[in-house]
């Protein structure tokens, strides 16, 4: 029988010949009625596409149009079961109608559709019936006359065997194998849901035992959420089951098989269990008839048992949807061992949730004891819904403890401390629930303070409480002394007391005898108490009865009603209410103003995008984490005597930052506290100490799952601050025992990284870099943030200084990624390979950087105490007034508009300045657009606002003058009487400061607009400062000294400073063999100009394809026109964009299509130049390549142009032999045969010319230029030092065709090295590089460099003169053969002062 074809969509799909089934086609109709109904009225619908097939149905989606002509969109499921031998026969009819045949009724073999029939009647009856399998606003109900349900076709069959369609809407919902991503809670959810509708089916008489993901249509979500299951062709009647008889009967297919060749019946090992069977016992069985009563027996006790099958698929589907994987046998083995196998979603929750699931996977999942699972649903519901509370209390736990934070941060606990000379606080729990919990593990942390230890006393009704708030903090115990386990006088960090005491009675008088006889002495009584029994009444009852034994202590209790309790008006009883909205609360507003500052510790300086920082500081642990620094500072600054409330923050900090530079001893202290209580923090939330660095994960990391390496006891002592670099290598036994824990591990990390550096070669290095370096090909900004990465890990073998670098172009590689994907240069798919390449660099490089750091974790605690007053105090919407320097010579001046702000970063900037002449106000536009770049890239978040004075007599000119700040700000024109501006400005700057909080005006030195505003006496009278960029110190601080807090120092790059100007990028080129090639040089440098210059020459000469002195005042306007290859399109157009440029030739130019293969250019001529493209299609071939046409247009005049075009060929030819003397051919021979950076002829042979390839762009553009040497060298070794932020080489001046050899920033000052040829070293030259430096650089500092050092002298002796007659910019000579000092060395002592 030939396979019969579907119509699938627009897709001709073929069903198998097996299948036997000729489904309903596409364009066809059928005419249906509802099951049960008492009219005969049918509904028609139009089959739309055939969905698929199972064994038993065939689903369509169908339209339906009601009476008033709407239209709906359904799915059908028509039953029409595959056909099996001897069974009923069924046919499609020509009017589309399922044709089924009678059968005898006392036959042995059943009627297939009959019984598929019933099967999904019972079911799909069912699941309309409920709220919580396809509920009944799930299938469409969009009118009473829309029609959903059950249906049946009358033409079916003349005896009532109508043919069954179920009717459903269209989109129902995901199936669940499809959702990928479902949280802990939502899985349990959904479970819930799939019980109940087995629960259902199982009430109502059927076994579905088909539980599977893609069977299952999820609707809605959370707690709403509906399921609705599909595919009953592993469905039974339970009754069906247990009327079974094999003697009369066929045994149910989908529950065991037989097959005649074989001599076992195959049944199920879920059967097996059942049955307590073995495969030996099967085979035992000889016969037929053991056989068929052995499967009777199996199908009964099904039918018997069948709730704990439907358990085990249960359990079956919430252990993959958990896992990612289906359970094993050996798996569900290891269940009832209480083995739950490691599952990294599971790691966010508590030990107890764990234990709980663990719990329920091992009843739902005992393989081999059926009879152990759960005994039904409903006690599978309560595991559930427990589990579900638990997850629920876990999600809360940050709550909790932010609730019990909020309460000690107002209530603090040394808030009874009579007498600041006692050295304890003590305690009182009541209950350790979950917030009794909470508040023992709070109070711990808080009271890890300079002269004070915490003794918490805790009443329990049971050991078992103890022991579980113990075992999930396991570390606890080596820490804090814990009863009287402990006898000797170790560092404890606390005292706690467990006492086991019966809380709950209901008599008064019992309960004050227990309180009253609980401490032995007055020093042991509470100064705080909480309690948490579990009970709102109870714990108000406590609360009450303790406050009249212990009247003058702070008395917390948990309350969980919706309405706050009465409570007496004493003043010390302070209910918890649970209920309330902790985040909104006035306390927590108070610490969320400062918390935020913690969180800017970690960056490297505020110049920052703040949406994304926050965005980072809102995740859970870091919020978590700075919430409670704020909470313990308020206990840190109790503890040295200050009151956070009662001192404004200014005031506070100023004390402070008094206090640590008087009180060296007593600052170590607080480092060493600040570790103890990060230390508690970790006990707290179940961390262990990892003993051995080599149980880490991985290199890169200080813990693992649950455990850390720095649970470790330190002390207030610097033992590491005189070690050497060689002293933490080589670090004996005798040595660590002289450090304290902390410090030993710090040396010991240390060292195990050094063990771990695996020494790379540079073939190594580059096959690691290739996979990213093929990626970013095509982003060039990228590619050179990559190559300066890999040069930093290079010289990170050798040089420890650059490990400094390391991270931040780590950081800058991947945050310029994300740039990239955010302006859709990179696609999100290439953005997570190049991240993935990225980490794993960083995986293999860190062990090597993180052992040239050195590093003393120690110093991980400085930051939090020192920079207290910044966190006291900083604010982003700080608001700055900052006079506007105008000035076209001076760099230095103009970048003082902006280096305050750079520190601070505030929310508003207000600029202001005096223009009285024309000529000013050109300058101001003119300096606009290099403001605006420069925040935009600093991420500078400020507003501007431009107030601009100006006299009154040029009040014509205002509406001609057009100054926009684009979207930052706008700007106000102000007209002032000429002979009283001063005052104008002044009053207007009184008048916004008294608008705006956080209002601040510099006061610039050396500023003329300060300085006439200084007599108004503005400065006195609003909040000032002195701002030094130099030093990035702020001085002469007047209510703003908050920022002299700011930690960070921010820094420019070059092109921050130089935006316009290029520069030649060197990033990794002959970084590894730099020194190799400066040694060439130092041997003779005359001899390597020399080379450099012949070089040049011929390359000028060879190179050129065509040349032509153009005169503009001869006008020949004129058009022809060349046909050319399609290939050299790119190429020519270069030219002719570059000579339209210089109007040569005219707009009008183009080039167009010609052939396939061919283009026409058309020329417009302004001036006679055929000639010079006829001498440029002489050598056609090169335009092939356009990276390599140079073209340039030198101005001689104003009127002359000298064009040239040239071919940048990488061989040399025909180069004279005598051209070059025999120390230049010499240095020739060794950089082709030493070096390989020549390739081709033998340069020794008596030929008398030369010819050899330079081997690429860079060796050509090194050998072609005599000064390129220099760039090379000092880009490099200033790249070794580590000492700079910034460096490049080669960098050319807009305004002039200066090169200079290199420039380097550091902080906020810029370093010019320039080289000094003999013939240079004049004073005029001296005055212009001065001059020019000066108008680009920031705090410019000279650096000169002479080939001798009788060359140094002399110039020496020029700037000594030069320095008597003018003022010149800080100068520094290096003469490039110095003996005593290398260039190293000379760069990083320059950078120290």
């Amino acid at each position: 029988m030939p396979p019969m074809a579907i119509w699938h969509g627009r897709e001709k799909i073929h069903m198998p010949s097996q299948f036997d089934r000729a489904p309903l086609q596409p364009g066809t109709f059928i005419s249906l009625r509802k099951c049960d109904s008492k009219t005969a009225e049918e509904q028609q619908f139009e089959i739309l596409d055939i969905l698929g097939s199972g064994s038993s149905i065939i689903s369509y989606r169908v339209k339906f149009l009601d009476t008033d002509m709407r239209t709906y969109f359904y799915v059908l499921k028509e039953v029409y079961p595959k056909p099996k031998e001897n069974d009923v026969n069924i046919i499609r009819s020509i009017s589309n109608s399922l044709q089924i045949d009678e059968y005898e009724q006392e036959s042995k073999y059943r009627n297939s559709y009959q019984y598929c029939k019933n099967i999904y009647k019972g079911a799909y009856d069912l699941q309309l019936k409920m709220a919580n399998g396809i509920a009944k606003n799930e299938i469409l109900n969009l009118s009473t006359s829309a029609p959903f349900g059950l249906y049946e076709d009358p033409h079916s069959s003349s005896t009532g065997n109508y043919a069954l369609y179920a009717l459903f809407r269209y989109q129902i919902g995901k199936r669940y194998d499809m959702i990928e991503t479902e949280d802990l809670e939502s899985i349990l959810y959904t479970q819930k849901q799939i019980a109940t509708v087995v629960q259902a089916y199982i009430e109502n008489g059927f076994l579905w035992l088909d539980i599977k993901e893609k069977n299952i249509y999820i609707v809605g979500n959370g707690a709403l959420k509906s399921v609705s299951f599909f595919d009953f062709d592993s469905m039974f009647s339970i009754q069906t089951l247990k009327n079974y008889h094999f003697q009369k009967d066929v045994p149910p297919e989908f529950v065991l098989s037989f097959t005649p060749s074989s001599e076992e019946i195959r049944i199920p090992k879920e059967m097996d269990r059942i049955l307590d069977l073995n495969k030996n016992y099967r085979q035992s069985l000889s016969s037929d008839t053991e056989r068929m009563k052995l499967a009777e027996k199996c199908i009964h006790n099904l039918a018997e048992n069948g709730i704990r099958t439907e358990l085990f698929l249960l359990g079956s589907l919430l252990f993959k949807r958990i896992f990612k994987y289906a359970p094993s046998i050996e798996i569900c083995k290891k269940l009832q061992s209480n083995i739950l196998p490691e599952c990294p979603a599971l790691n966010q929750y508590s030990s107890n949730i764990r234990e709980m699931l663990r719990d329920a996977f091992k009843k739902l999942l005992n393989y081999d004891c059926p009879k152990n699972r759960y005994n039904s649903i409903q006690e599978y519901f309560h595991a559930i819904d427990k589990l579900i509370l638990a997850i629920h209390r876990h999600q809360k736990q940050p709550q909790f403890v932010q609730a019990i934070q909020q309460q000690l941060y107002q209530y603090p606990l040394y808030h009874n401390v009579s007498h600041q000379e006692e050295n304890r606080i003590n305690t009182l729990l009541i209950g350790l629930g979950d917030f009794g919990t909470k508040f023992l593990d709070v109070s711990l942390q808080a009271i890890q303070i300079p002269g004070k230890d915490i003794h918490a006393t805790i009443l329990l009704n049971s050991r078992e409480e103890k022991e579980q708030y113990l075992s999930e903090r396991p570390c606890l115990k080596n820490f804090f002394h814990i009863d009287t386990t402990h006898q000797d006088t170790k560092d404890w960090y606390g005292f706690l007391n467990f006492l086991f005491k019966d809380v709950h009675k209901n008599d008064e008088t019992k309960l004050n005898t227990l309180f009253s006889g609980l401490f032995a002495s007055a020093e042991e009584e509470p100064h705080a108490i909480f309690i948490d029994t579990g009970d709102d009444a109870k714990n108000l009852r406590l609360a009450k009865i303790v406050h009249e034994i212990w009247g003058n202590c702070d008395i917390h209790f948990v309350w969980e009603g919706k309405n706050p309790p009465e409570i007496p008006p004493c003043g010390v009883i302070h209910p918890l209410c649970i209920c309330t909205d902790f985040q909104k609360s006035d306390i927590a507003k108070q610490m969320e103003q400062i918390a935020f500052n913690v969180h800017l510790l970690w960056e490297k300086d505020l110049n920052l995008n703040y949406r994304e920082v926050r965005k980072n500081y809102r995740k859970p642990y870091n919020h978590g984490s700075c919430i409670s620094y704020i909470f313990s500072l308020k206990y840190k600054l109790y503890a040295l005597g200050f009151e956070l409330e009662q001192t404004p923050p200014e005031e506070l900090a100023r004390q402070y930052a008094e206090y640590l530079q008087s009180h060296a001893e007593e600052r170590l202290n607080l480092i060493y506290y600040e570790h103890r209580r990060w230390v508690t923090e970790k006990l707290c939330e179940g961390y262990h100490l990892i003993p051995d660095l080599n149980f880490l994960p991985d290199h890169d990391t200080t813990h693992s799952q649950n455990g850390h390496i720095f649970l470790l006891r330190s002390t207030p002592k610097q033992g590491l601050s005189t070690w050497t670099h060689e002293m933490w290598d080589d670090a004996t036994p005798e040595m660590l025992e002289q450090l304290d824990e902390l410090e030993q591990l710090s040396v010991k990390l240390h060292q195990n990284f050094r063990k771990h550096a695996n020494p790379m070669t540079l073939t190594d290095l580059e096959k690691l870099f290739h996979p990213l370096q093929e990626i970013l090909e095509k982003e060039p900004a990228l590619l050179a943030s990559l190559q300066e990465w890999y040069t930093c890990i290079w010289n990170l073998f050798s040089e420890t200084s650059h490990a400094r670098l390391y991270k931040g172009l780590k950081d800058k590689l991947s945050k310029g990624v994300d740039q990239a994907k955010k302006a859709h240069r990179l696609t999100a798919n290439e953005c997570d390979a190049i991240e993935k390449e990225i980490e794993g660099i960083h995986h293999r490089i860190y062990p090597i950087y993180a052992s040239k750091l050195y590093y003393d974790y120690k110093n991980e605690d400085v930051k939090l105490v020192d920079a207290i007053p910044f966190i006291l105090t900083y604010s982003e919407k700080n608001q700055m007034a900052v006079p506007y320097a105008l000035s076209e010579a001076d760099n230095t001046m103009r970048f003082g508009n902006v280096a305050a702000i750079s520190i601070v970063n505030p929310a508003s900037v207000l600029y202001f300045c005096y223009c009285d002449s024309t000529e000013k106000i050109a300058q101001l536009r003119h300096s606009i657009p290099d403001l605006l770049l420069y925040l935009k890239r600093k991420e500078l978040k400020a507003t501007l606002k431009f107030l601009i004075f100006y006299p009154e007599s040029l009040n014509f000119l205002m509406e001609e003058v057009d100054f926009s700040l684009e979207k930052r700000g706008k700007v106000q024109w102000i007209p002032v009487k000429s002979d009283c501006w001063q005052g104008a400005i002044a009053q207007k700057l009184l008048k916004l400061s008294r608008k705006k909080d956080h209002f601040s005006l510099e006061k610039r030195a050396g500023d003329a607009l300060s300085d006439a505003l200084d007599a108004t006496g503005i400065f006195q009278k609003i909040p000032s400062y002195t701002f030094d960029s130099k030093n990035q110190t702020f001085s002469n601080l007047n209510r703003c000294e908050t920022f002299a807090y700011i930690f960070a120092k921010p820094f420019i790059t070059i092109t921050d400073m130089l935006p316009k100007s290029s520069t030649s990028h060197l990033r990794s080129e002959f970084f590894a063999e730099y020194r190799d090639l400066w040694a060439q040089y130092q041997k003779s440098p005359a001899t390597w100009k020399e080379l450099c210059c012949c070089l040049r020459n011929h390359a000028a000469a060879q190179d050129t394809i065509a040349s032509m002195r153009i005169d503009k005042t001869i006008r020949e306007p004129k058009e022809f026109s060349y046909i050319l290859p399609i290939s050299c399109r790119t190429g020519v157009q270069k030219v002719v964009q570059t000579l339209q440029a210089h109007e040569i030739v005219t707009e009008e130019s183009k080039m167009i299509g010609h052939t396939s293969d061919s283009c026409k250019l058309i020329l417009h001529q302004n001036v006679s130049c055929q000639s010079l493209f006829d001498q440029l299609f002489e050598n056609l071939q090169c335009f092939a390549l356009p990276d390599l046409i140079v073209i340039s247009c030198i101005p001689d005049g104003k009127d002359v142009v000298d064009v040239s075009v040239s071919f940048d060929a990488l061989t040399v030819k025909d180069l004279p032999r005598t051209s070059l003397t025999a120390d230049a051919r010499h240095l020739l021979g060794v950089l082709q045969k030493e070096m390989g950076y020549l390739v081709g002829t033998e340069l020794n042979t008596d030929e008398e010319t030369l010819q050899f390839t330079y081997a690429t762009y860079p060796i050509k553009k090194m050998l072609t230029n005599p000064e390129r040497i220099l760039e090379i060298y000092t880009y490099h070794a200033a790249r070794e030092t580590g000492r700079f932020h910034d460096v490049k080489c080669g960098l050319i001046l807009q305004e002039s065709d200066t090169t200079l050899t290199c420039v380097l920033t550091k902080n906020f000052t810029s370093f010019f090295a320039v080289y000094v040829p003999p013939e240079k070293a004049t004073a005029a030259f001296v005055a212009e590089i001065s001059k020019q430096v000066k108008n680009v650089g920031i705090h410019p500092v000279l650096l000169f460099l002479t080939d001798t050092e009788a060359q140094r002298e002399k110039l020496n002796d020029l700037l000594s003169f030069s320095h008597r007659t003018e003022k010149m910019l800080p100068v520094s000579i290096f003469s490039l053969q110095e003996k005593s000092e290398n260039f190293e060395t000379f760069l990083c002592r320059i950078a120290g002062h």
